[in-house]
């Protein structure tokens, strides 16, 4: 079994590359064109913050070596740290950079990316190509990780004879005394790897020769920083070294692997050879990490729920009938449309969970887990059989168990799985998620756990979380949030029909909040509680069969049920008897053992829904 990996959908600049046909009048001898490179490249978000991956100064450019004719303008391993994730669904790419020798603007572009509607399995890769009337053609080339960690990687050279180049915080400041320099020449390639969850290999670059004048390295050259997207699945890292420094071979035909973490422990590991040494150092990082909690927090009251009022009073409503047409111009109809939902044995009613009370403080830390999802590659499905187990602070409950012949069907679409959780909530602060999955053919995959104890957690409340267990061939993707004050709402929807006669209710009930964030698909498909998606009769004055009668409400948000239905009359058919829309709730704060009640209704033509949420 193994640890989870908190991972975040990533967007990484790759690398731009240039035609050197312009600049061949800078080539030197041995036929290389050098430029001296100034500029920006940085993104603006939708709340026009900056973030910056490049800045060079005309007084001090970089120095790029263009050794053919389609050639590495710029690489990963230069960039700042990257900044997007799926909280910046939109963004602009801006692109400015200007060539000191010949005073020319080799490229000047802002790009636009909207990824309201991505919903990525696996890395995706694409490129932005870019006419510049002095320059050619200059290819931005990109990657989307739909689950990602940071590796802060830094390589050094080491001298046995003399000196080593120190690099530490505290030394950042400090002028490097002489003693403390190791001149060398050094030629060769450091690059890093790691594989896809199709087993395709993503290669970077962190040194290449090509990029520089082995000549005229500076003691400062012998030390190499640079920030990787990896994906969370991906057990390992590969840094691969070929190098010679002073005609030392250094690493030729050695690897170094390293374990893909979430924890800030920074690894350590060295190739040595009798002169000179490589040491290369791994410190994991979270998206988390680089955006502070305030951007989180920071929402425009207008983009808290499309079609609610931002003041969302007690009471509030939108609901309405909508033509089979309409309802197709759902911009997530996989997500929403009722007519997805497959219709089950008439006969079976499916079984009513009461929500039962925690007779807890409304200020307790409550645990709620949106979905668990299994994604195999785009053109397979797979039945999965297993169990998932969780274990809050006072008991463990079984949420997927699948054994001997029964199996759930996942495809790249339909990827989450049915969980049956508990009639009450978790009680967070301490939390365990043990997974154990596998396929119709026994292959392994998902095999670990999710754990929190109170002491990890304060850093990461109120936050959605994504965890990836692994396994041998695949990975659970666990989506959750740990909220700080939380209250538990009971849901009962009770349908009452003016005739007296039963319904055929079908389609999707979903629980979220005030105060977050859906703009994106991902956001909508796999952060959203599902309580309802089925197809069964329910009788008059009798209870909708809910999969989950209980979520976790932050205290200072307000819950929104949202329904996607269609109801009719069994031995009729469906058609434009769509109805969508939502009710919310704010939390009423009671102390046990008192519980408080919500109820709005929801009208139909011929029938109503009474639904009522139990506060506590």
């Amino acid at each position: 079994m193994g640890k989870d990996v908190k991972a975040t959908p990533v967007f990484e600049l790759s690398s731009f590359t240039v035609t050197n046909d312009v600049f061949n009048n800078l080539q030197d001898e041995n036929g290389c064109a050098c430029i001296e490179l100034y500029g920006h490249i940085k993104f603006i978000d939708d709340n026009s913050d900056e973030y910056i991956l490049f800045d060079c100064d005309p007084s001090d450019p970089a120095i790029v070596y263009l050794s053919d004719n389609n050639s590495v303008l710029l690489r990963e391993s230069i960039f700042n740290p990257p900044y997007w994730s799926y909280w910046m669904h939109r963004f602009s790419l801006i692109i400015y950079l200007k060539d000191k020798r010949r005073d020319i603007v080799v490229v000047d572009s802002t790009k636009d990316f909207d990824f309201a509607f991505m919903d990525v399995y696996d890395v995706n890769e694409g490129c932005w190509k870019i006419e510049t009337p002095m320059c050619g053609l200059i290819s931005v080339h990109y990657r989307i990780l739909p689950y990602a960690v940071y590796a802060h990687v830094d390589v050094e050279v080491v001298d046995y004879n003399g000196s080593r180049r120190s690099h530490t915080n505290e030394d950042c400041d400090k002028p490097l005394k002489s003693e403390d320099l190791c001149q060398a020449v050094v030629t060769g390639k450091i690059s890093s790897t790691c594989k896809t969850q199709d087993k395709r290999c993503i290669s970077r670059v962190i040194f290449d020769e090509s990029c520089y004048d082995p000549a005229n390295l500076t003691p400062t050259d012998l030390l190499w920083i640079c920030w990787l997207a990896v994906p969370a699945y991906s057990r390992k890292l590969r840094i691969e070294v070929d190098l010679e420094v002073d005609g030392e071979k250094i690493g030729s035909g050695h690897v170094l692997d390293f374990d893909v973490k979430d924890i800030c422990v920074e690894t350590e590991k060295a190739i040595k050879e009798q002169n000179w040494s490589i040491i290369v150092r791994v410190d994991w990082k979270h998206a988390y990490s680089f955006i502070t909690k305030e951007y989180f927090n920071r929402i425009d009251p207008k983009l808290f729920v499309e079609g609610a009022s931002a003041t969302e009073s007690e009471g509030h409503s939108t609901f309405s009938k909508v033509s089979n047409r309409e309802l197709h111009l759902e911009v997530f109809p996989d997500i929403y449309d009722p007519s997805s939902v497959s219709p089950t044995d008439m006969s079976t009613k499916g079984m009513v969970r009461d929500p039962i009370p925690l007779f807890f403080p409304y200020n307790h830390s409550l645990v709620e887990i949106f979905s668990v999802s299994i994604t195999p590659p785009r053109e397979k499905c797979w039945k999965l059989c297993g169990e998932v187990e969780c274990t809050d602070t006072f008991e463990t409950y079984n949420i997927f168990c699948k054994e001997g012949e029964e199996y759930v069907e996942v495809s790249y679409s339909k990827n989450t799985l049915p969980l049956q959780e508990p009639c009450s909530c978790y009680v967070g602060g301490n939390l365990c998620l043990d997974i154990l999955l596998r396929n119709s053919q026994g292959f392994e995959i998902s095999n670990g756990y999710v754990s929190w104890y109170e002491f990890q957690v304060t850093n990461w409340y109120d936050q959605r979380i994504c965890s990836i267990v692994r396994g041998k061939y695949g990975f659970a993707a666990v989506h959750y949030t740990i909220f700080s004050m939380a209250a538990q709402a009971g849901v009962t929807i009770v349908l009452n029909s003016n005739d007296g006669c039963s319904r055929m209710i079908r389609g999707n009930i979903f629980g979220r909040y005030s105060g977050y964030r859906y703009h994106t698909y991902y956001e909508k498909k796999y952060f959203q509680s599902k309580l309802y998606e089925n197809c069964v009769e329910v009788n008059n004055a009798e209870k909708l069969p809910l999969s989950k009668s209980v979520v976790a409400v932050p205290v200072n948000h307000s819950l929104i049920l949202e329904a996607y239905i269609q109801v009719g009359k069994l031995g009729k058919n469906f058609q434009d008897e769509y109805f969508k829309g939502q009710v919310t709730f704010k939390p009423v704060l009671t102390e046990p053992p008192e519980v408080q009640s919500s109820h709005q209704t929801i009208y139909g033509e011929d029938f109503s829904l009474s639904v009522l949420v139990n506060w506590g």
